[in-house]
């Protein structure tokens, strides 16, 4: 074959692969301009009244371009000055009568097209979470912009108040939230956490109820605080941001998670604190971390440990009365981390004695959750689900009555904390 022939094989080859490759290859049919879209980071949702009827407040935390260090910068989304230059944002409201419907008229206040895929937290006004949040779950399951794994929060009061709210380390109020919700998880476990794939999956789940992470906006009580009320006099450390005068706007607030907002159907029915938050992550098998305080040989608490590796077991049992029973049985390993005035030896009763009040110290956190949990005929940890998997005959002759039967069951919990590690000394420090 002589060289023009192998040329003009190549060539023939060489086109052909080209077109081949251009064929394969997508395009932007639907490219939607930066320059043209707001970049939502969060979104509020709201149930207000006005003009005598109950409409939709959606509320949106929309991202910036940086501005030049110096200028006027909005973290959060209230109007601040300061350091923080990157990734500030604003807060843009609108009203509809259903959610899409507000949605829409987004256009009607700004010029640019809302584009949602980057929103890393649902917060779910007070009211709006009282009065049910089904149609909202709905809307964002259908919506291809809307990410499973956004975080759903509830706050006290207004979600738009709560995205107005100015974070104190991030330069964002979305970024912080979604920095500290999975942080607690490991380092505190006292924060009910759940994104939009888990509230939807307990909502439709048989004899569970869905719990999320509750936020409180507060004035903080350090003085050196850049957010500071610019109104009358306040008291400093007060947690509702209440002080002498008129009320403190949210945009010189910050905001702290607190407990779990504990829910019956799609409706939020109350709070769980800290403690009954801390019980029910133990009982659904979600406490990666923690620390447990207990009183050694003292009237007032001594003495912590850090717990990790918590594993738990739900056992339903169904009586011949027809009573129903559930045993809890929780193991973990714990590490002392301070102690006060030697209070514990590496003795062995030493040690023996502290696990006994670790041990009696979870049972009755997890015990005052279940406590909180009947008062509110909330089954959060999902006791119904569990007799539902095993016991699938029982189920269908109760679960038309679960929400009644609830609040009767018997609950035992048992913990076996065993302490692995005194840390990194094996002496208590004694005072002379």
């Amino acid at each position: 074959m002589t060289f023009r022939k192998k040329f003009k094989i190549k060539t023939i080859v060489g086109l052909f692969l080209l077109v081949l490759i251009s064929l394969t290859m997508t395009g932007c049919w639907n490219r939607r301009e930066m320059n043209d879209i707001t970049l939502s980071t969060a979104i509020g949702i709201d149930r207000v009244v006005v003009d005598g009827r109950p409409i939709f407040l959606f509320s949106v935390l929309a991202a910036r371009p940086a501005v030049p260090s110096g200028g006027a910068t909005a973290g959060g989304g209230g109007g601040t000055t300061g350091p923080r230059v990157a990734g500030v944002g604003t807060v843009i409201s609108t009203e509809g009568e259903t959610v899409y419907d507000a949605i829409r008229n987004y256009s009607m206040r700004t010029s640019r097209q809302l584009f949602l895929s980057h929103s890393l937290v649902i917060v779910f006004g007070e009211e709006m979470a009282k009065e049910g949040i089904g149609e909202v779950l709905d809307f964002c399951n259908r919506q291809k912009d809307i990410r499973e794994r956004t975080w759903v929060v509830v706050c006290e009061g207004l979600a738009r108040d709560a995205l107005q709210s100015q974070p104190e380390m991030e330069s964002i109020t979305s970024v912080e939230l979604n920095k500290m919700i999975p942080l607690n998880q490991s380092r505190a476990s006292k924060v009910a956490i759940a994104n939009l794939f888990q509230v939807t999956r307990d909502l439709l789940t048989p004899g569970k109820e869905a719990a999320v992470s509750n936020i409180k906006l507060f004035v903080p009580p350090e003085t050196s605080s850049p957010i500071r009320p610019t109104g009358p006099a306040q008291t400093p450390g007060s947690p509702s941001g209440k002080g002498g005068g008129a009320e403190i706007q949210a945009q010189n607030k910050t905001f702290a998670l607190s407990g779990a907002a504990v829910f019956r159907g799609d409706r939020m029915v109350g709070r769980m604190d800290e403690e009954e938050t801390q019980g029910m992550l133990f009982i659904k098998n979600q406490a990666d971390g923690g620390i447990i305080p207990i009183a050694f040989s003292a009237p007032e608490k001594n003495a912590s440990f850090l717990y990790r590796d918590v594993k738990a077991k739900v056992k339903p049992v169904i009586n011949e009365d027809g009573s129903i029973m559930f045993e809890i049985r929780i193991n973990g390993k714990v590490e002392l981390q301070e102690q006060k005035n030697a209070a514990i030896d590496i003795a062995e009763e030493d040690i023996k004695h502290a696990e006994e009040l670790i041990n009696q110290e979870v049972e009755r956190r997890c015990i005052k959750a279940v406590a909180r949990s009947k008062e509110l005929k909330s089954d959060v940890f999902g006791f119904g689900e569990k007799i539902y998997r095993s016991k699938p005959k029982a189920w269908e002759e109760i679960q038309s009555q679960w929400g009644e039967i609830f609040p009767t069951v018997i609950v035992s919990v048992t913990a076996d904390f065993k302490i692995e590690h005194l840390g990194l000394i094996n002496k208590p420090i004694v005072i002379q």
